[in-house]
């Protein structure tokens, strides 16, 4: 049965930025609900990502219906469309990617960063997925594979974070999309020079275990482990 067949097709609410910090013009990239239905996140392109109450019932009477209860800084939402999501059992994490080929996880309550990892060696991460059943990530950007990422119990290395918030603040200051589109080409050519290695690599080791894999019916196929 068609959801739209029930009369269920009708807008109910409206959520939005009545007043974006910075004057140009925006639109949102991602929108996704925590858990419990209770919040509504955002990401916009160029812009931060906002977190808007859905629960009526306690809706902070300082602020409008409608109007953001938290915002979330310091990742770069413009070379290419970005995903965002919430993370943990309660959604007490909020997730993002970024065109500086990173990922940063925000404390929903705090808005303070407290985890980032290098995800994509060419550039940006699109799009991320929590798994509904465990405490592990699945994230995918511009290289040709998907990552899964689990916490440890290893102290969390920040060391990084205050480095790439600067570079990524500054670039949305001064609208450096080139900055981006020269970090890709760059990190594009690393990828290829790589690849180039590993295939001169499988050609030393002789014509031998090709041969072989060949009459086995088998293909060689490169693997890489994170």
């Amino acid at each position: 049965m068609s959801l739209f067949a029930c009369g269920l097709a009708v807008q109910v609410a409206t959520y939005e930025v009545a007043k974006m910090p910075r004057k140009k013009d925006v639109s949102v990239t991602c929108v996704v609900y925590s858990n419990d239905g209770k919040e509504l996140l955002a990401s916009f392109n160029d812009e931060d990502i906002y977190l808007f109450n859905t629960d009526l019932s306690t809706t902070d009477t300082s602020s409008t219906i409608g109007s953001p209860v938290h915002c979330y800084r310091g990742h770069r939402n413009s070379d290419t469309i970005k995903g965002v999501n919430f993370f943990g059992p309660n959604s007490e994490y909020i997730v993002s990617g970024s065109d500086c080929g990173h990922v940063l996880l925000w404390e929903k309550s705090n808005e303070e960063i407290v985890q980032m990892m290098e995800a994509d060696s060419m550039g940006a991460i699109n799009c991320l997925e929590p798994n509904p059943a465990c405490m592990a990530l699945a994230t995918s950007g511009l290289e040709n594979q998907v990552k899964i990422w689990s916490p440890t119990n290893d102290p969390t290395d920040l060391s990084g974070v205050s480095a790439v918030v600067a570079n990524n603040k500054r670039s949305l200051a001064t609208g450096g999309r080139s900055h981006f589109i020269t970090q890709l080409m760059q990190r594009r050519m690393r990828y290829l020079v790589r690849d180039h290695l590993r295939y001169q690599q499988h050609q030393a080791e002789g014509d031998s275990d090709d041969d072989d894999d060949e009459e086995g019916g088998r293909q060689l196929v490169d693997c890489i482990t994170h």
